[in-house]
């Protein structure tokens, strides 16, 4: 019921009962997603919710991408930030990425490496991740693969921390819906690697000791 309307190559929307959504001074007007369109006018990203009838009017220089109902991100002046509803920045446009993680939580980047932000009360929940390797990304729950100073872990948006960042190296050995983690750690003073294997959940599975000529035929097995 929502209808785009034309007049000297500017564009607006309307819906069934001729109520104006957007005036027709709009440069392009893209395809609705879930409650919102994105919309482009002077070069410049905007986006409407059609449910709650809130334009955030275009001033940003790439499409904003709704976080939760309350916080969106932006981009403008060359970094990401975040915004609210009423076009209040919530964050300083600082980040060079931002990845969302769930309805609480985002990974932001800044020149130092990654940190995992509180959407609502802008705490930081984890700093010093220099890396995120995403094992898991197609479902509701989404599990990665991190570097947090020179160690590993495994993270989950549901569930949290499921392997402590306090190993060598991590490689997932399954599939990405079926993990299976190699989890390496090295003690350097005996020569020694300890290898240990969790299932998804967490649960170690087996664990085992190598010396570094043995470490090297199991590792390149892996």
């Amino acid at each position: 019921n929502l209808f785009i309307v034309s007049e000297k190559e500017k564009k607006g929307l309307v819906d069934a009962d001729g109520n104006v959504l957007l005036p027709v001074e709009m440069d392009a007007i893209g395809e609705l997603n879930g409650n919102v369109i994105p919309v482009l006018k002077a070069m410049k990203f905007g986006l409407l919710d059609v449910r709650n009838k809130t334009l955030i009017k275009p001033a940003y220089d790439k499409n904003l991408i709704p976080l939760n109902p309350q916080y969106l991100m932006a981009f403008k002046n060359g970094g990401y930030g975040l915004i609210d509803w009423k076009n209040k920045p919530h964050t300083s446009f600082e980040y060079t990425e931002v990845k969302p993680w769930n309805n609480s939580t985002v990974f932001v980047r800044l020149k130092s490496g990654w940190q995992l932000l509180d959407l609502h009360t802008k705490k930081v929940l984890m700093d010093n991740v220099r890396n995120i390797f995403m094992v898991n990304e197609s479902g509701d729950e989404k599990t990665a693969i991190i570097q947090q100073a020179d160690f590993y872990g495994v993270i989950s948006n549901q569930r949290g921390m499921i392997i402590p960042a306090a190993f060598s190296d991590i490689v997932n050995v399954g599939s990405k819906d079926v993990p299976l983690y190699f989890t390496e750690k090295h003690v350097k003073e005996a020569l020694l690697f300890v290898v240990i294997y969790y299932d998804s959940e967490g649960k170690m599975i087996h664990r085992q000791a190598f010396d570094s000529e043995d470490y090297e035929r199991i590792y390149c097995m892996n």
